[in-house]
């Protein structure tokens, strides 16, 4: 049995850690936009490799096995690790860039993404931002290991790591397929949704699925369609062959339309909230003025994103 760390290949933690978020080889080949077999035969002599078995396999898909749950956090921090490295030297500087994570990447900030971006480089132009797009599932994760240094998410997001600082609330509106009874309602209430099968986002963490799913309203157990999505494209092609629901901020059917979907505004329920989100107490000078910066642009927000207000102060 082949078990030497040094015979390990690079491609094979990301072919795992790709599979294990998205639940499977057939969505994890889509990510990685290559065909399955070599995927599924990448793994296998991983596991060789080590000597276990990281992932369950079954019909339904894969599930991390007790080894795999550890292996799987290492390789991502390794991962992320490896990533920021590989920046660094390529900038030739190790501490200037700063790195900003896009939570689901241009429709982060809503209609205030690119001010944002712009206006810091304009008024900092000895500063350089790299922007990273960041999917549902590695908005936490991408903070914790230092892969960025702050975030544009939509809230919440919570773990020990993690400051938040709240910029401004957006209306959310529930996102139906065309042919969906409730497609051609002016609006609707939160309570009117109890009984509507929800996308599930199982790749995302817990609160974050929860609150798109109007937990809080609709409580357990709720009817519920299985999802690996981690992108806004995935949410959208998922809901389509799966008829569910979800909400969504309001500017999403505004700057990530999609003619086989209909957005419905809610009555009633709260809204999502983008924040700045960054390590705890690991924060350069730099990122401060980013975060400074930022809070002074979402001001504009009541004038730039329609529904737009204030976010409550305080953080998750």
């Amino acid at each position: 049995m082949e078990r030497s760390v040094d015979a390990m290949e690079l491609h094979q933690l990301r072919y795992f850690v790709a599979v294990a978020q998205c639940g499977g080889f057939r969505a994890a080949a889509r990510r990685l936009e290559m065909s399955q077999p070599p995927l599924s035969d990448a793994v296998s002599r991983l596991e060789r490799q080590l000597g276990v078995e990281l992932l369950a396999r079954s019909s339904r898909g894969v599930e991390l096995t007790a080894a795999g749950e550890t292996f799987f956090d290492r390789a991502k921090d390794l991962l992320a690790r490896l990533d920021t490295a590989v920046l660094e030297v390529r900038d030739g500087r190790l501490s200037e860039p700063i790195i900003v994570g896009l939570g689901g990447g241009r429709i982060a900030a809503a209609e205030l993404t690119y001010p944002l971006l712009g206006g810091f480089r304009d008024a900092h132009p000895d500063a350089r931002l790299v922007c990273r797009e960041l999917n549902f599932a590695e908005q936490t994760d991408a903070i914790v290991s230092g892969r960025v240094d702050v975030a544009i998410v939509r809230s919440p997001l919570i773990h020990p790591e993690v400051e938040t600082v709240q910029l401004f609330t957006e209306p959310r509106v529930l996102l139906v397929h065309h042919g969906h009874p409730l497609a051609k309602r002016q609006s609707v209430t939160g309570r009117q949704l109890l009984d509507l099968s929800m996308l599930d986002l199982r790749s995302v963490r817990q609160e974050w699925n929860a609150f798109w799913q109007l937990d809080d309203i609709r409580g357990e157990p709720g009817r519920r369609s299985p999802s690996f999505a981690v992108t806004m494209d995935e949410v959208h092609i998922d809901m389509v062959l799966s008829g569910a629901a979800l909400t969504v901020a309001a500017s999403v059917p505004r700057l990530a339309a999609n003619r086989h979907l209909a957005s419905v505004p809610i009555e009633n329920v709260s809204g999502s909230v983008i924040s700045l989100v960054s390590r705890r107490g690991s924060r350069r000078r730099n990122v401060d003025a980013f975060i400074r910066h930022a809070q002074v642009i979402a001001r504009e927000a009541s004038t730039l994103v329609p529904g737009a207000e204030p976010a409550a102060p305080g953080s998750w």
